[in-house]
C-alpha cells in the first residue's frame, strides 16, 4: 500500500504538467457553442469561422441542424458565417466531355460573413454558449 502511495505521489508532477498542456498565460481553450437561426429556423447546414480580433489563429467549424461547436483561446473574435445552397442552375464544366455542375450561390447576408458585424468575448470558463439569430432582410 505504501509503494503504491509513494508512485502516485512521484506521478503527480507528471499530471500537472499533463493539465496544464495547451495553456498560455491568457488561458487554455475552451470550448463554445450554441445555435444559429436564419430568420428564426434553425440553420440546416453552414460554416463559422472565428476571427481574433488581435494576434492569434482563427478556428472554425460546422453548423449542422441549426448547432454548432468549436474551440477557442479566451478573447475576442469576429465571427463569419456561411452557408450555400443550390441555385437550381447548371455551370458548364471546363472539362471537355464533362456534364455541367450544380450551381451554389451563398444566401447568408454579407453582414454576418465577409463583412461581419458580429463579435463574442470568449472568457475563461470552460464550456460557453453564444447563440446567433440571423435575419435575411
Amino acid at each position: 500500500m505504501r509503494k503504491l502511495a509513494l508512485v502516485f505521489l512521484g506521478m503527480l508532477p507528471v499530471l500537472f504538467v499533463i493539465a496544464l498542456a495547451g495553456c498560455n498565460p491568457s488561458g487554455c481553450r475552451v470550448t463554445i457553442q450554441g445555435n444559429v437561426t436564419m430568420d428564426g429556423t434553425p440553420l440546416d447546414k453552414g460554416t463559422m469561422t472565428f476571427f481574433p480580433a488581435g494576434s492569434g489563429v482563427s478556428s472554425g467549424g460546422s453548423i449542422d441542424k441549426g448547432r454548432y461547436t468549436s474551440e477557442l483561446m479566451p478573447g475576442q473574435y469576429v465571427v463569419q458565417i456561411t452557408a450555400n445552397r443550390e441555385t437550381g442552375k447548371r455551370i458548364p464544366s471546363p472539362y471537355s466531355g464533362e456534364p455541367p455542375a450544380k450551381e451554389y450561390e451563398q444566401y447568408i447576408p454579407a453582414r454576418y460573413n465577409t463583412k461581419s458585424e458580429l463579435t463574442i468575448e470568449v472568457g475563461n470558463q470552460r464550456r460557453q454558449e453564444f447563440h446567433f439569430s440571423l435575419e435575411s432582410k
